[in-house]
């Protein structure tokens, strides 16, 4: 998904098959559409991977890093996520 004040970027998110493209200043209602257009995505690809070699990842954290060093952030503590640059 892109988020972008600039209307000429839109054709690029198609290249990369972004799943959605909003305008900035985003309205709440838009930005709940992307969101389920995402989960929608999402679910499906859903698929069982109870049997396989794939490593099940179970933790409630990331790690950020800024300021030349690692921060433990808890998803519970994340109210949004911006990228810069």
């Amino acid at each position: 998904m892109f988020t972008t004040a600039f209307h000429e970027f839109a054709s690029e998110s198609y290249e990369v098959d972004a799943i959605d493209y909003l305008i900035k200043p985003v309205k709440l209602e838009r930005f709940q559409k992307a969101v389920e257009k995402a989960q929608t995505y999402c679910k499906s690809f859903h698929t069982d991977y109870s049997n396989s070699n794939i490593e099940n990842i179970t933790d409630d954290y990331i790690f950020v890093r800024a300021d030349r060093r690692m921060f433990k952030v808890h998803f519970s503590d994340i109210l949004y996520i911006e990228g810069l640059k």
